[in-house]
């Protein structure tokens, strides 16, 4: 008979987590806190074959129970349970070689199916980095909703793994960071880090600042002179970022899968092989399924890169989220000032579209706490205004109408707009973004709904690339 234990300091979760479990046949065991679970596991024979371990318990936390049970000479799966989830939480988890990590609260249908798989798993062996404590003291990435769980879980994977990473998401949503955040937990932390983004417009001296060449000996002999090397030696034994891959030739990308298989590769122009051990990370605001429907990626490497596959949600799906970054973003954006955003101010910052994610957010609160002659940031300091979309999503508007309710929305949002013309206010900023999220997403809604959501009309009625629109689709939730 299988057996499981839960430790757990809330009645309510044991109760339910044991009636589920012992249903299906498990023998079950629960303890309340750390210390109760380790005295037992001292002297229990048999040991259990997987361990439902809470965080926070009284005393010693569930994480460094993890730690002991990776001692017990036959080492059970142990899946890690929190309602406080966060980076640091995840990486400690995954570092401690826990089998899975389940966010409070959670479905018992899903636990149970969890339970299975780990029971089906042989579980690792420990690894320790004395190094590792220190590295987490400082706060990377800031959510606990359930989508930052799982990215939290991916990075603490990716940062354990040699294999390359492709980080998903749109503009402002924090890939580079990310980027930064797994090479920071990697074994390669004391290493290079390099970002480099090529340039769509500029394909041959992108591929050279990538690859490196070699240089002609002289202007008049013939033959070819020393390398000038490129990132891809640079980087040495660290870690190469390639943001928004899918603006390299299709022929790049084939030579960086052949470098990650074979471990080395070819300057530009040159006979001979140099060697290539650095570690890859992409990133790309492009959906890698439909970056390979359009030709933008080469298939292989985008099979390679479904192994570690992270994708951002942007800010509008995680709008619990919100609060604490502003929060967050007030701290950092006045130091000493001990400013605060007023309970009105956060009510328009957390239902705001936010087209430009964090990254926009963070702006925001930078402006605003600028420019806030008080402790409190208030509704008059953010640069934001209620969208105040009817007049321009309403029906049966002529041109001239439309135009009038643009001018009505411009003065209605611009309320710090000032007379000297040459100078343009803080206020304005977003403005352009604010007018497209709601002006540019219903009209490409009103196109689908036209076209009956044939994307190859819509994009020719609009006059713009397949791509450039189901950018824009994604970026307004369409």
């Amino acid at each position: 008979m299988k057996r499981i234990w839960i430790v757990d300091d809330e009645p309510t979760i044991c109760w339910a987590l044991r009636k589920e479990l012992e249903s299906q046949g498990y023998a079950v065991e629960v303890f309340s806190s750390a210390e109760s679970c380790w005295e037992h596991a001292k002297g229990a024979s048999p040991y259990p074959h997987v361990v439902l371990l809470d965080v926070r318990l009284p005393g010693k936390s569930g994480l460094e129970l993890l730690g002991s049970l990776q001692e017990l000479p036959s080492q059970p799966a142990v899946i890690v349970m929190t309602a406080f989830g966060d980076l640091k939480v995840a990486v400690e988890a995954i570092k401690g070689k826990a089998f899975e990590y389940l966010t409070k609260p959670f479905n018992l249908g899903n636990a149970l199916s969890m339970v299975r798989r780990a029971l089906e798993s042989h579980p690792a062996q420990p690894r320790n980095d004395p190094d590792f404590a220190a590295k987490l003291q400082q706060d990377t990435l800031l959510g606990n909703s359930p989508a930052m769980q799982v990215v939290y879980k991916q990075i603490a994977i990716a940062a354990q793994s040699e294999q390359p990473v492709m980080i998903e998401g749109d503009a402002g949503t924090g890939k580079s960071l990310v980027a930064r955040t797994i090479h920071q937990f990697s074994p390669r932390a004391s290493k290079p880090l390099v970002f480099f983004r090529p340039d769509a417009n500029r394909v041959s001296e992108s591929e050279v600042e990538l690859f490196g060449t070699c240089l002609p000996s002289t202007a008049t002999e013939t033959g070819m002179g020393p390398k000038q090397p490129g990132l891809m030696l640079l980087s040495g034994q660290g870690t190469l970022v390639i943001e928004e891959v899918t603006q390299l030739s299709l022929a790049a990308q084939a030579k960086l899968l052949s470098a990650i298989e074979t471990e080395c590769f070819q300057a530009i122009a040159s006979a001979d092989p140099d060697p290539f051990k650095a570690r890859l990370i992409f990133t790309s605001s492009h959906d890698l399924d439909n970056a390979c429907v359009d030709g933008e990626i080469y298939e292989p490497l985008a099979a390679q890169l479904r192994v570690i596959h992270i994708r951002l949600p942007p800010l509008r799906e995680r709008r619990e989220d919100i609060r604490p970054l502003a929060e967050a973003f007030v701290r950092t954006s006045s130091p000493g000032a001990r400013k605060q955003l007023s309970e009105e101010a956060m009510a328009l910052l957390e239902n705001w579209p936010w087209p430009g994610n964090v990254r926009q957010l963070r702006q925001t609160i930078q402006q605003a706490s600028v420019h806030s002659r008080g402790v409190v940031i208030g509704l008059e300091d953010l640069p934001l205004r209620d969208p105040g979309s009817e007049a321009l999503t309403a029906g049966n508007l002529t041109s001239q109408q439309l135009a009038e309710a643009t001018r009505a929305w411009l003065m209605a949002h611009d309320v710090r707009y000032e007379s000297d013309h040459a100078t343009s206010t803080p206020s304005s900023d977003f403005l352009h973004d604010q007018f497209l999220a709601i002006a540019e997403r219903a009209l490409i809604q009103a196109m689908l709904e036209q076209c009956g959501g044939n994307r190859a009309a819509v994009a020719s009625r609009l006059g713009m690339h397949r791509t450039t629109l189901r950018q824009k689709m994604k970026r307004y939730g369409l």
